[in-house]
C-alpha cells in the first residue's frame, strides 16, 4: 500500500512512502497533531478482515499490525474512513462482508 497527500480534513502527508502492506485498497491515512501517522484499511486476502498500523517517526517504520475487526467472509471489504478523538484515539467506519 502506498500513502501520498490526501484530504482528510487533518495535516496532510506530503511524502510517499510504503506502509508495507499487500492486497489493500482505499486505505485511510491520518496524521495526529503529534506527528504520529495511523493508517486504517480492509485487509483482501485470507483472513479478510479490518486492519490498522501506526508510525511514530512520520511514516519511516511502522508499528505492528492492529486487527479491528476478523471474519470477513469474502474480499469485499474495507473502505475504511477514520477521524482522530481527541483523546488520541481513533473511530472507523467501514465495509465488511460477513456472509450473513
Amino acid at each position: 500500500m502506498i500513502y501520498g497527500q490526501l484530504s482528510l480534513g487533518v495535516k496532510r502527508p506530503t511524502r510517499s512512502g510504503s506502509v508495507g502492506v499487500a492486497s489493500s485498497l482505499a486505505a485511510m491515512l491520518l496524521k495526529f497533531r503529534d506527528g504520529h501517522l495511523c493508517v486504517t484499511y480492509g485487509y483482501r486476502l485470507r483472513p479478510y478482515s479490518i486492519r490498522g498500523r501506526l508510525s511514530r517517526d512520520h511514516g519511516k517504520t511502522w508499528g505492528d499490525i492492529v486487527n479491528s475487526r476478523d471474519g470477513g467472509a469474502a474480499r469485499d471489504l474495507g473502505y475504511t474512513r477514520s477521524v482522530p478523538r481527541c483523546d488520541s484515539k481513533i473511530i472507523s467506519a467501514y465495509y465488511f462482508h460477513d456472509g450473513a
